[in-house]
C-alpha cells in the first residue's frame, strides 16, 4: 500500500506531461482546405510523422492529423512543416519514406530538415534531383556506424557552378550553415530567380528558478541547501535538457567513522556550478538527474563524538574545481511555485533535501 501513491503519482505525472502545449498556427490538408487554429508544441522530434491540431485552446480535445491527412502546416513564429516525400539511403534502408520536414530554403533547390531520435536529417530537391543527407555517427569507442554523404552530394551539385568556390570539404553539418551553402548555390545557378532562406536560430528561453531547502535525519544528521539558478533551454530540439549556471550553497552536519572514532564534521560548500540536467517527464511532477562541475570552495570543521578523544583531523579546507552528480524530483504547484526534493554528491555524498523554489 506505501507504493501505492507513488505508482499514482507517476501515472499523473507521465498522463500530464503527454499534454502538449499548444500554439496557433495553421494546417494545410491533403485536399487543399486551410484550417487555422493550434498545432501542437513545435518539439521536433515529435513532428515527423503526425501533428496535433485543435481549433479551440480553451478545449482539451484534439485531432491527429498524419502525413495521409496533410500536406503542410505552419506555426505563428513562421516555421513551416511540408509533407517530403523521398529515398532514404540510410546504409539498410533504400526505402521511400515521407516526412514532415521544416522548410529551410526555397530557389532552384529546397532545403528541408527534420530531427529522428535526436539525429538532424537534410532532403534536397529541385532540378530533377533529391538527395538524402545525413552526417558521420560513431559509437561509443569513436569508431565509425555511418559514414555520412553530406559533403559528396554537395560536393556534386555545386560542380554545376564551377564559378563560386564553396568548400564544400569544410562545411559545418548544421541548419544554419547548410541553408546558407544552398542559398548561395542558388543564387549562383540561377541569379534571375528569388532564393529564400527561412532558417531561423532556435529560439533560447530562460529561467531564473531560486531554492531553499533542508533535512534533519536524527542527531547532528542534517543540511540545508539553498541556490539561485538561471535554466537555459532549446525547446524546439528537447523540452526536457536544460543547461544550469547557479550559485549554490550548503551547510551539513554528518558523524563519519575514522579509524573507528566517531567525529562530527560541519561542512560548508559556496559554489558556482555548471551543470546539464535531464527531466525524464515533461509534466507537473519529473525526476531528474544533473551532473556537471563547479568552481567551488569548502570549508570543514570536526570534532569527536566523545569527550574524551583528543585528537582531531586536520579541516579538509579548499578552492578548486568539483564534480556534481545529483538526482531528484520537482513538482509544480503552481505554473511558478515548486516543491523540490533532491540528492546530491558535491565533495562527499550530502543528505537529501526537500524545500520550496519559486521560478520568474
Amino acid at each position: 500500500m506505501k507504493r501505492l501513491p507513488i505508482a499514482l503519482l507517476l501515472c499523473i505525472s507521465i498522463y500530464l506531461s503527454a499534454q502538449n502545449n499548444f500554439t496557433a498556427g495553421y494546417i494545410v490538408k491533403t485536399d487543399g482546405d486551410t484550417l487555422h487554429g493550434y498545432l501542437q508544441e513545435e518539439l521536433r522530434n515529435q513532428l515527423v510523422f503526425q501533428i496535433q491540431f485543435k481549433t479551440d485552446n480553451s478545449n482539451s480535445s484534439f485531432q491527429t492529423f498524419t502525413t495521409n491527412d496533410v500536406k503542410a502546416f505552419r506555426y505563428e513564429t513562421g516555421d513551416h512543416y511540408k509533407k517530403i516525400t523521398f529515398k532514404n539511403t540510410l546504409p539498410d534502408s533504400g526505402y521511400i519514406e515521407t516526412v514532415f520536414a521544416m522548410e529551410l530554403v526555397e530557389g532552384a533547390y529546397n532545403l528541408y530538415s527534420y530531427i529522428l531520435k535526436e539525429e538532424t536529417y537534410f532532403i534536397t530537391q529541385g532540378n530533377g534531383a533529391s538527395y538524402f543527407l545525413y552526417n558521420t555517427t560513431y559509437n561509443a569507442n569513436g569508431a565509425i556506424l555511418i559514414d555520412g554523404n553530406y559533403i559528396s552530394r554537395l560536393g556534386v551539385l555545386a560542380a554545376a557552378c564551377p564559378n563560386k568556390f564553396f568548400n564544400t570539404e569544410q562545411l559545418n553539418y548544421a541548419e544554419k550553415d547548410i541553408s546558407k551553402y544552398i542559398f548561395d548555390l542558388n543564387n549562383c545557378l540561377s541569379p534571375n530567380t528569388a532564393s529564400i532562406n527561412h532558417y531561423q536560430k532556435p529560439k533560447t528561453t530562460s529561467q531564473i528558478v531560486v531554492f531553499a531547502g533542508g533535512m534533519i535525519l536524527g542527531k547532528n544528521k542534517n543540511q540545508i541547501t539553498a541556490d539561485a539558478a538561471m535554466r537555459l533551454m532549446y525547446p524546439q530540439l528537447s523540452k526536457d535538457l536544460f543547461v544550469i549556471i547557479c550559485i549554490h550553497y550548503s551547510h551539513s552536519n554528518r558523524p563519519q567513522n575514522v579509524l573507528d572514532v566517531i567525529y562530527l564534521f560541519e561542512d560548508e560548500v559556496i559554489c558556482v556550478p555548471l551543470t546539464l540536467q535531464y527531466n525524464f517527464t515533461i509534466g507537473p511532477v519529473h525526476p531528474y538527474l544533473s551532473g556537471g562541475f563547479a568552481a567551488a570552495h569548502l570549508t570543514e570543521k570536526n570534532t569527536p563524538a566523545l569527550y574524551y578523544v583528543a585528537s582531531k583531523i586536520p579541516p579538509q579546507n579548499r578552492f578548486g574545481i568539483s564534480v556534481i552528480a545529483a538526482a531528484g524530483v520537482e513538482g509544480n504547484i503552481t505554473n511558478n511555485l515548486i516543491i523540490k526534493a533532491e540528492w546530491r554528491y558535491e565533495f562527499f555524498l550530502q543528505y537529501p533535501v526537500v524545500g520550496i523554489a519559486y521560478s520568474f
